[in-house]
C-alpha cells in the first residue's frame, strides 16, 4: 500500500472516531439531563450548611440539636422551622482538617426563611455558610461560574448566580455561552482561565 493511500485510510479512520465520539457525547447529554432531571427535584428542600465543627461519634440528635443552635443565633424561633431529618455527609475520618457539611432537611417554607436569615452569619462574620444543595453536576457548573461573577462585579455590573445559570445585567448565561459574556467580563475570563487549563475542559465536557 502506498503513503497515499496509507493516509486516506487514517484520516477515513480518524473521521470515523470522530463520529462515534459526537455519537457518544450526544448520548452523555441526553443521559445526563435525564439523570439531573430526577435528582433536583428531590434537593428542593435540602440545604447544605458548612462549617459546623465537628466531635468523634456524633449522633443524629447531637447534630440536630447544633443545628437548632444555629437557628436560634440567626434570630429564627427553634419551634416554627421544622427539621424533617439532618445528617453529616461522607465518612467520618480521625482529626479531619475541616468539619463535614451538614445536609438538613426542612419543610420548603422553612427553607426559604432559614435562607433570608442566612444573611445574618455573614453580620456576625462567622465561619458557617448555609446553600442550598444541588447534584455533583451542578455544583460543578456553578463552581465554574462562581469566579466569573466576581469579575463582573469587579466592572461594577450586577450578577448573581441561580442554580447553574449566570445573570448579568439582565441577561441569562448557561456554562455554554461563556464566549457571550459582556466584553470586559469576557476579557478578565479569558485572561484568568489561560493559566487553568482545567475550566476548558469542563466547558468541553459539561452542557446545559
Amino acid at each position: 500500500m502506498g503513503l497515499t493511500a496509507k493516509n486516506q485510510e487514517l484520516s477515513q479512520l480518524n473521521e470515523d472516531q470522530n463520529q462515534s465520539l459526537k455519537v457518544l457525547l450526544r448520548r452523555q447529554h441526553t443521559l445526563l439531563k435525564r439523570v439531573l432531571h430526577l435528582e433536583c427535584p428531590g434537593m428542593g428542600n435540602h440545604l447544605v450548611f458548612s462549617g459546623i465543627p465537628e466531635v468523634n461519634e456524633e449522633s443524629s440528635v447531637h447534630i440536630g440539636k447544633k443545628i437548632n443552635e444555629l437557628f436560634v443565633f440567626m434570630g429564627l424561633e427553634r419551634e416554627n422551622i421544622h427539621v424533617l431529618r439532618c445528617h453529616r455527609v461522607d465518612i467520618a475520618r480521625q482529626n479531619p482538617v475541616r468539619p463535614r457539611n451538614i445536609v438538613v432537611v426542612l419543610e420548603l417554607d422553612d427553607q426559604y426563611t432559614v435562607l433570608h436569615h442566612a444573611k445574618h452569619l455573614k453580620c456576625h462574620d462567622t465561619a458557617v455558610y448555609i446553600n442550598k444543595q444541588f447534584p455533583y453536576e451542578i455544583n460543578r457548573r456553578r463552581n465554574i461560574l462562581r469566579p466569573i461573577i466576581k469579575l463582573a462585579k469587579d466592572t461594577n455590573m450586577r450578577a448573581s448566580l441561580t442554580k447553574d445559570k449566570l445573570k448579568i445585567e439582565g441577561k441569562v448565561f448557561a456554562i455554554n455561552d461563556l464566549d457571550k459574556l459582556p466584553e470586559k467580563v469576557n476579557m478578565s475570563y479569558k485572561s484568568a482561565v489561560t493559566t487553568d487549563s482545567h475550566v476548558f475542559i469542563s466547558r468541553l465536557c459539561i452542557t446545559t
